[in-house]
């Protein structure tokens, strides 16, 4: 078999939106398509709906089909973008993310023009949550739509063991399933200076802090985490909780606990005045450093790209049981799990990590260590590789002379 750097690799990437300071899958694609075009011989670019809220002269690294336009021409508008990058760039594999959304159109113009189609799932779309009505498998068209993507698609991507299993629930052939771990932008992270960010916010410099990301919603299950906070304080003196994301509904919920002065709200980092700016922020990531560690109680993530984040500023991690950040940690080490998730638990949890605050601290370079092995770079790699052995499959490689 020939090197890759023998080849031209051109990789269409499809999403519904990409403005990379929206969330989670959105940083994911930006980083993955950045750290694709680092690669020799290899090109990523995107094509995607309409987003009316991204400034005209916001700048991307790399080739972007997008449009401007109301919310209900989006449908179309994709479309259009994805046939212009087709015609325009001759991709010779489709990339889908979010297996009802890119992955689906991915699929539809990989059929229509000839094209072999790599679907990538980031969670919500295979996730399912009954008792909140959380997942797109709540709804029986998407359901039935996501199925046939998963039995139709050239290769399937899941971002860890436990995304592959819900993958193989729900009918992907397992010899097409991929793990392909999301990534960190560990240099970058590490390139940013320093900012002692607890002054900023008032927080002691003995207090043990908190940091948690996302916004008030039911699967993130913040009551949860405020509750605990709630029976710990008299215990843990000097606790805070710095919360990053959305403040509706937070400081509602930290009064009705009571513990409204140990919550710092930051708001959404960054915020809509910084809207040309590209992660990692520097900000975001003074907030990892500056946090004891980071918290996630949420009810399942397929991966948790901000946990992963958290460790490369060398901040250890509590995290629930169905979380895909799990494949990478050293349980006890740089990473914890609530094993029992009820509030008592980790309240019992918090409380002991306390304890051994000065510990975990002087683990941090040991925990950001152990997130250099998995940089976006690294991920990329991996995903060309997929590529290439699909398309040396389908006798569409691109030799270059």
């Amino acid at each position: 078999m020939n090197g890759l750097s023998d080849f031209q690799v051109c990789v269409g990437l499809i999403t519904e939106n990409h403005f990379p300071r929206l969330g989670g899958m959105e940083f994911c694609n930006h980083y993955l398509a950045t750290a694709l075009n680092r690669i020799r011989r290899v090109r990523a670019v995107v094509a995607c709906s309409a987003l009316p809220e991204v400034p005209r002269n916001f700048h991307y690294p790399y080739t972007v089909y997008r449009s401007h336009s109301l919310s209900i021409l989006s449908g179309y508008l994709r479309r259009r973008n994805i046939k212009t990058m087709i015609k325009l760039d001759q991709p010779a594999v489709l990339h889908g993310s979010m297996i009802h959304g890119g992955g689906a159109a991915a699929l539809s113009a990989g059929q229509r023009f000839g094209i072999p189609v790599v679907v990538q799932s980031h969670g919500a779309d295979v996730q399912v949550v009954p008792g909140i009505g959380y997942g797109a498998l709540m709804d029986t068209k998407l359901e039935k739509l996501i199925r046939y993507v998963l039995a139709q698609a050239d290769r399937v991507i899941a971002v860890s063991f436990q995304n592959r299993n819900m993958l193989l629930d729900l009918g992907a052939p397992a010899e097409r399933i991929e793990i392909v771990h999301h990534g960190t932008p560990f240099s970058e992270i590490g390139a940013i200076p320093e900012v002692d960010l607890r002054k900023d916010y008032g927080i002691p410099g003995h207090a043990f802090v908190l940091l948690t990301v996302g916004r008030n919603s039911p699967i993130k299950r913040m009551e949860m985490l405020y509750e605990a906070l709630a029976m710990v304080r008299h215990h843990v003196p000097g606790i805070r909780c710095v919360s990053v994301g959305p403040i509706k509904g937070l400081r509602e919920l930290a009064d009705r606990f009571g513990i409204g002065d140990l919550v710092i709200l930051t708001g959404p980092i960054p915020d809509n005045g910084h809207a040309k700016t590209t992660p990692p922020f520097p900000k975001m990531v003074n907030l990892y450093r500056a946090a004891d560690l980071y918290v996630s109680v949420s009810r399942v993530e397929a991966f948790n790209v901000s946990a992963l984040d958290a460790l490369a500023c060398g901040t250890p991690i509590l995290v629930t049981q169905n979380q895909g950040i799990r494949d990478l940690i050293s349980e006890e080490q740089t990473g914890f799990v609530l094993q029992d998730e009820t509030t008592e638990a980790l309240a019992g949890l918090l409380q002991r990590l306390s304890m051994i605050a000065g510990t975990l601290r002087d683990r941090r370079p040991e925990i950001r260590n152990s997130a250099s092995e998995h940089s976006w770079d690294r991920a990329a790699h991996r995903m060309v590789s997929i590529y290439h052995n699909l398309l040396e499959e389908r006798g569409a490689l691109r030799r270059v002379v």
